[in-house]
């Protein structure tokens, strides 16, 4: 018995919900509906036309603002500049071949080698 009254009660719960939100809801939809409309025109035609460069601030921005942070040290540019030069010299000239770059090479025909390294590499 105390079931049955328990499970009334709840459906007339949901069902007061249920009808509570369908009364909120059409209104709030034609609202929105209107609203959404007569603003959309509008804010369409804005964005449709073409900016002028020359009259936005974009324009008078200053390019050497945008790569620099307010708390970047002077020096970290040229820190990072030498030394990547560093590595590209250590890298590409100084560093001597080893077994990994042999093995790369293992299988290319000898046309492209010397495409590659300029003159024929000397047979083992």
């Amino acid at each position: 018995m105390i079931r049955i009254k328990l499970v009334k009660n709840m459906l007339q719960i949901k069902n007061k919900k249920i009808l509570l939100q369908k009364r909120c809801a059409l209104p709030q939809i034609l609202s929105t509906a209107k609203y959404s409309a007569s603003k959309k025109d509008k804010i369409d035609e804005e964005f449709d036309k073409p900016i002028k460069f020359s009259t936005s601030k974009a324009a008078t921005f200053p390019a050497a603002y945008t790569n620099v942070g307010p708390d970047e040290p002077w020096y970290q540019a040229p820190v990072i500049g030498i030394s990547l030069m560093i590595f590209m010299i250590y890298f590409c000239i100084l560093r001597e071949e080893n077994d990994i770059d042999e093995k790369m090479v293992e299988g290319i025909p000898p046309e492209i080698l010397e495409q590659i390294y300029g003159k024929p590499k000397p047979k083992k």
